[in-house]
């Protein structure tokens, strides 16, 4: 492995991405996050807060808008399954998310509910392109590996992925999102920091294609890993 790691000879795309997932996560957080909307020339901001347990195989997550609006969001999400997601609006009124508008808007932002599921290695096809190199937040470049991820299953919003992920690290740093072949927006990830021992992109920065100067982003202002979260801030009957 740590020949791999230097040189990346020989190491299959699978192997990369086994290796990626096989990073230190939290099985649990709380988080304070900014929201940075921004529309050609028009730009609002939110503050979030957002919380998530594993339970078992399953993630919960809740996101409450604290500023502006009351807005709350409720997730359960099973890798290579189902995925079941609540919208409860200012006003009070819930609804469940339609597996059919998993390509809508989430927050009226660059991100789709789709953006807010987990996923299983089984459901992507994967293969190894070329290396290259990505900018991180202060222009430097760092070297990734770039693997094609094609969905295995038809209920995806995208038909492909282009992942970058940190030779030294095996962080993704960089995601290309393709729908029906055509690039549409990317994802990148900025400002690593290593909290609890685990390596956190403190900003995510998505950017349709076609549109200059539009983008959202989310700036990770505090967060907590592996604290005691009561299970009845992710039960359905208390949101």
């Amino acid at each position: 492995m740590f020949t791999v790691s230097i040189s990346g000879w020989g190491i299959s795309a699978r192997q990369i991405m086994h290796n990626n997932r096989q990073l230190p996560g939290p099985s649990s957080s709380k988080g304070t996050i900014k929201l940075v909307i921004r529309n050609q020339n028009v730009t609002t901001t939110s503050l979030l807060r957002i919380y998530t347990k594993k339970f078992g195989a399953q993630t919960r997550s809740r996101i409450n808008f604290l500023r502006p609006g009351r807005m709350q969001f409720l997730i359960y999400s099973l890798p290579g399954g189902a995925t079941r997601q609540w919208v409860k609006l200012s006003s009070g009124r819930i609804r469940r998310v339609a597996s059919g508008n998993r390509s809508a808007s989430w927050a009226n932002s660059h991100f789709y509910y789709e953006d807010l599921r987990t996923y299983s290695l089984n459901n992507y096809r994967f293969t190894k392109l070329s290396d290259t190199a990505v900018q991180d937040y202060k222009k430097k470049r760092v070297p990734c590996y770039r693997i094609l991820a094609v969905s295995q299953f038809s209920g995806s919003v995208y038909s492909k992925r282009i992942l970058f992920i940190e030779k030294k690290t095996w962080q993704i740093r960089r995601v290309q999102f393709y729908q029906r072949g055509r690039h549409t927006k990317t994802l990148t990830n900025y400002l690593f920091k290593k909290i609890n021992g685990i390596n956190t992109p403190r900003l995510m920065y998505m950017e349709p294609v076609g549109q200059k100067g539009s983008y959202s982003s989310l700036l990770l202002q505090r967060i907590q890993f592996n604290l005691p979260l009561s299970s009845r801030l992710f039960r359905r009957s208390s949101f």
